[in-house]
């Protein structure tokens, strides 16, 4: 009961809330046998504990939970529960991001932090959770110079600060100083070069956009929903500034976590858009979302420091700047992003069910290697990862020789190759946008080679 005393009953409110969003979350993931780009990407190397894509290394904090997933031999239906459990309520970023991506688990990891460290809480449980968010998202790297810059007078004044921020700063300088280094030279035999691939790990990965890099993250942002919680976190700082004239920013100083926090969040959302401006890591994909993620979460830093600083207003600013930013909040909401669509859901795991039976009915051995041959990868990585999820498994381009110790393949119709010789089709399955057939190996010595043109 003390720990609910000192949380509060609006907190244990929120709690119960978030937990019950989570719930439904978890209800629609576990529904949902399909998977989008990346986080189909990660569950196909699910065996890995870090990936890469491109020239660009991941951060490990999400793969990791994956890898070890997968090592334990759990269900494969249940590895999307991982993001479930780092959710954050219902703000739309976290709907529109899905499971298995790096940002709504890194928010939820600073929000921690951020609860932790505003409470004056022991540095080691901040700096296990701060560490560890580091490594979901690139942001907290920027965040943590953001707050070393405006602070460090106060830093190099008091001892247990400065081990503190030196803990915190060992995170990315190991990262980016000794593992990614590491990885490129085990991978290409070379250092990564500068800037693109260290430290920003940019890979366009395809054609750019005409769309400017401005047209790109203003529609980004628009499409994220935290334009509305950002103008009323502005109007109610406007309004609060206009009371207290000269001493607004003194206004923060009731702890030190708050006049940092106060005082770094612009330097912060100056440098992250400055260099989204400038490198424009969303040609491929313009206004992508994702670009929101920075601004929300400098936000939820910001809203409740704002709230506190009004305490000392007058009651008509106080309630200002209160329904300012819940007003923001509400309007950022996406309640219609929660439709589920069970009659799609249950074909798709029928139809994969088949493709795991036909398998296993094939008796291809104790870890049969099985070859997918695709159009595009991403393809594989949406449809056959749940039933292929402990399966020894390549994905093959369809441009490529498949190599000749397959013990299956599994083809997708309608990209110009032939049947694989000397394998026998065992089953096909129709899944929403693409049909599979799957061959099991007859004897040695398979050919299948690239496209043959179609009249």
């Amino acid at each position: 009961m003390k720990g609910l005393r000192r949380l509060g009953w609006g907190g244990v409110a929120i709690c119960l809330v978030a937990s019950l969003i989570a719930a439904y979350q978890a209800w629609l993931f576990l529904g949902d046998p399909l998977y989008g780009n990346d986080s189909g990407y990660r569950v196909f190397f699910a065996d890995r504990p870090v990936v890469k894509i491109g020239n660009r290394i991941w951060l490990p904090f999400l793969q990791v939970h994956i890898w070890l997933y997968h090592l334990l031999g759990l269900p494969a239906g249940g590895v999307k529960l991982i993001s479930t459990f780092y959710s954050f309520g219902a703000q739309r970023l976290n709907l529109e991001t899905g499971p298995l991506m790096q940002e709504p688990i890194g928010v939820a990891l600073f929000c921690g932090f951020l609860l932790l460290a505003s409470n004056g809480s022991a540095f080691p449980w901040i700096g296990v959770l701060c560490a560890a968010a580091m490594m979901t998202r690139d942001t907290y790297w920027i965040y943590l110079f953001a707050a070393t810059l405006v602070a460090w007078r106060s830093i190099i004044a008091n001892r247990r600060r400065l081990l503190a921020y030196t803990a915190l700063w060992a995170v990315p300088i190991l990262w980016l100083a000794v593992c990614v280094p590491a990885i490129y030279l085990a991978a290409y035999s070379r250092l990564p070069s500068i800037p693109i691939e260290w430290p920003l790990m940019y890979n366009a990965a395809g054609p750019a956009s005409r769309m400017s890099a401005a047209e790109s993250l203003w529609l980004g942002l628009v499409r994220a929903g935290v334009l509305p919680l950002a103008a009323g976190i502005a109007a109610g700082a406007a309004t609060l500034a206009f009371w207290a004239r000269s001493r607004f920013l003194s206004l923060f100083d009731f702890t030190e976590f708050s006049k940092t926090a106060v005082r770094a969040a612009p330097v912060a959302i100056a440098i992250v858009y400055g260099l989204v401006w400038i490198v424009d890591p969303w040609q491929v994909t313009p206004g992508n979302p994702r670009a929101g993620w920075p601004l929300l979460e400098v936000c939820f830093a910001v809203a409740p420091l704002l709230v506190q600083a009004a305490g000392s207003a007058p009651p008509g600013v106080r309630l200002f700047v209160t329904a300012a930013i819940v007003v923001g909040l509400a309007a950022g909401l996406q309640p219609g992003s929660l439709r589920y669509r069970a009659e799609k859901d249950e074909v798709a795991r029928r139809e994969q069910d088949r493709l795991k039976q036909a398998l296993a009915a094939a008796a291809l051995g104790l870890r049969p290697r099985i070859c997918l041959v695709a159009g595009e990868r991403w393809s594989v990585f949406r449809d056959l990862d749940t039933p292929l999820f402990h399966e020894q498994k390549i994905y093959v381009p369809a441009t490529e020789e498949v190599p000749q110790d397959c013990d299956a393949i599994i083809l997708e119709d309608g990209i110009g190759l032939p049947e694989p010789q000397a394998y026998d089709r065992i089953v096909s399955i129709q899944l929403p946008e693409r049909r599979w057939s799957a061959y099991a190996r007859r004897q040695a010595g398979a050919t299948l080679r690239g496209p043959t043109r179609l009249p």
